[in-house]
């Protein structure tokens, strides 16, 4: 505008202010001239000449908020491209690199205020937001799954070694992401809390049912063999299934939720893995070699039959449907 003299003539008209740039800065020499600017930019653009328009009223309010009146603040909004914003890593190093460049701003006393903001940087504040709320979510959903687990198992031994599969599960998870190369969003850094929610399900499903077993079985050993026939071959079964489901959803047209759809598939392989590979050798370690050491378990009333060794160990087996 002011190396434009058809501009500076229609705001002198329209104003009556004439702007002048005495030392060729590019900005008028004083903050009458500049209010002139932009009381008539605001309204009616920034024109070349008579028939076109450098900048329409519109595209000025994209950048500028002026209150001709004066009661309200002036706002301008700069903007500055970034490339790679899919990629958190750039986005941090970007926002530090801007926050570096608007200390300048900060310390200018004719600027109330100045800041960063725009829709990557948004996006990773929500995201650090989420990933700080979940690693304080996720201790505190363990231990409520731990007094769960222990007040309907009423046994320390096996509450401790049903949440561990679980811990597990989680560690393995973010792995496999960090080595697949799954970005972290909002759908990736809550897959761990869905994980807590299948993984010990599957785990707690194992340990009952090994229990029972082992109240009728000759030793552990069987108990477990029995318990794996059981319940494994469903929850290798229900696992199947769901894996399945998920892994049509990678197809998604959407990378989000393809990519929540891989991360499920794998989370409950994983989960099922934990609960049919590493709980049962757990669950060898705690129990005890006969079933009379089984703690939060009845089996009183219930009529024995001779157990595969000759014994009275099959107690509760005819209570069976």
């Amino acid at each position: 505008m002011t190396n434009n003299q058809y501009a500076l003539g229609q705001v002198a008209s329209e104003t009556g202010v004439d702007i002048v740039d005495a030392d060729g800065d590019g900005i008028p020499d004083t903050e009458s001239q500049i209010k002139a600017a932009y009381d008539y930019m605001v309204e009616h653009g920034i024109p070349l000449n008579e028939s076109i328009l450098a900048y329409t009223p519109a595209r000025i309010r994209t950048t500028l908020f002026h209150d001709i009146t004066g009661v309200a603040q002036d706002v301008t909004v700069m903007q500055v491209q970034v490339p790679g914003t899919r990629e958190a890593t750039k986005v941090t190093a970007a926002r530090e690199s801007l926050e570096k460049d608007l200390q300048v701003l900060n310390e200018a006393p004719s600027i109330s205020l100045s800041g960063l903001t725009g829709s990557p940087f948004t996006r990773e504040a929500s995201l650090n937001a989420t990933t700080q709320a979940l690693k304080t979510a996720l201790p505190i959903a363990a231990a409520l799954c731990f007094l769960v687990i222990l007040l309907v198992m009423r046994s320390v031994r096996f509450a401790i070694v049903t949440i561990i599969p679980i811990g597990l599960v989680v560690a393995w998870l973010y792995a496999f992401m960090y080595l697949a190369g799954f970005a972290l969003n909002w759908v990736t850094a809550t897959i761990a809390a869905v994980s807590i929610g299948i993984g010990i399900d599957y785990s707690i499903h194992m340990t009952q049912r090994f229990r029972e077993e082992l109240t009728r079985a000759a030793d552990r050993v069987q108990a477990l063999r029995q318990a794996a026939q059981g319940t494994g071959i469903a929850l290798m079964a229900s696992a199947a299934t769901s894996i399945v489901g998920f892994t049509i959803m990678a197809f998604a047209p959407m990378p989000m939720f393809s990519a929540y759809g891989v991360l499920t598939a794998v989370m409950i392989f994983l989960a099922a893995s934990a609960s049919l590979l590493v709980l049962p050798s757990l669950l060898l370690l705690v129990a005890p070699a006969r079933s009379e050491g089984i703690s939060g378990f009845e089996t009183a009333g219930v009529p024995a039959r001779p157990g595969p060794r000759g014994d009275e160990s099959g107690a509760a087996a005819q209570a069976e449907s």
